[in-house]
């Protein structure tokens, strides 16, 4: 067995097994949204036509934490189904005292309500065609300016933390769960910690469309991904442990230990913790008919530290021109990649 965590590189080179037969052989059915991303076709191309190589056995998924005790004080009674709705949300709690919106802006946690801004604002297979470094696939979009304009003036509002640049994802978690901000975009990696702390004062939801009508949106990668080297001894054996990664056992396993959500097909695991109950249900919806996407910073090696987390604060504090931040991002990106 091998965790795979750049499946293009170890494609081209050879290094893993093409799963393609032990799918058949064992029928699996795994939604695209799972395995997108850990399939590549003959030219070394990522995406939904390739061949499959490797096997999530969890998914992290982006979503937006809440608290019903802060909420119940400006009358929000259930969690937003629009971002009209969020940001009216948003404008209230300013208006009652309550920080609108906790985010870590040190370390790349502006990057997940972004890139659902983009998503609402120009599709996700624009910008998954991008993150899989599909030709032709660029940033600098129309989409991204938006996003990038309407992150920039909650900025401006007040609706984020006044030291929003130097508050760290550790930082965020602790001071939402003692009560700061109604709001918190970031991921069930997170589920089990804030349930602990705020029990039933937390609720989880997916980042809500731009209307209540548009799907909802959420990045959603593997916690872990495995597939088979290329030179294993015992490829039947491992292959018959990933199909039992797809198992109700090992679903309901991944769910009584982690906050993080199952992968394969079927009904989901049912768990006695609320928040979890809450992640499931959001989990079960984006796998229907959600809007889904790798994470933007994942879209190469480099992109993260050296691009989005110092633009991400330049936009954050006005140093930036909203306009100008797609474009940026994406010299970057073809920088990196030779383009």
């Amino acid at each position: 067995m091998a965790r795979v965590t750049d499946i293009g590189s170890a494609v081209r080179g050879n290094h893993l097994t093409n799963l393609e037969e032990y799918a058949d052989a064992y029928g699996w059915e795994l939604p695209d949204a799972q395995t997108t991303i850990y399939r590549v076709d003959d030219e070394g191309q990522i995406g939904a036509d390739g061949d499959l190589y490797a096997v999530p056995s969890s998914l992290s998924m982006t979503g937006l934490f809440w608290n019903k005790d802060l909420g119940a004080k400006i009358g929000l009674t259930e969690a937003p189904k629009s971002m009209e709705e969020l940001e009216d949300a948003m404008a209230k709690a300013k208006d009652a005292g309550i920080l609108p919106m906790m985010l870590p802006g040190k370390d790349g946690g502006a990057s997940f309500i972004y890139q659902a801004l983009m998503v609402n604002a120009g599709g996700a297979d624009a910008v998954q065609s991008w993150i899989v470094q599909n030709d032709g696939a660029s940033f600098d979009t129309d989409a991204a300016k938006t996003a990038a304009e309407t992150l920039q003036s909650w900025a401006e509002a007040g609706y984020l933390p006044s030291d929003v640049n130097a508050v760290d994802a550790s930082t965020a978690l602790g001071r939402f769960t003692a009560g700061e901000g109604l709001f918190f975009p970031s991921g069930n990696w997170n589920v089990a910690s804030v349930s602990e702390a705020m029990g039933d004062a937390a609720g989880f939801t997916s980042y809500p469309g731009t209307t209540e009508s548009d799907p909802a949106t959420a990045a959603l990668n593997a916690g872990s991904a495995f597939g088979i080297p290329a030179n294993a001894k015992n490829k039947n054996a491992a292959a018959a442990f990933l199909d039992y990664l797809t198992t109700e056992e090992a679903r309901q396993i991944v769910i009584d230990n982690s906050g993080y959500a199952p992968a394969g097909d079927g009904e989901l695991p049912t768990s006695g913790d609320a928040l979890v109950t809450e992640m499931l249900t959001v989990y079960g919806d984006l796998m229907s008919d959600g809007a889904t996407t790798d994470f933007i910073n994942n879209a190469t090696a480099g992109i993260q530290s050296s691009t989005l987390i110092p633009n991400f604060q330049l936009l954050l504090d006005g140093s930036l021109d909203a306009a100008e931040f797609p474009g940026i991002v994406q010299s970057a990106y073809e920088e990196e990649l030779g383009k």
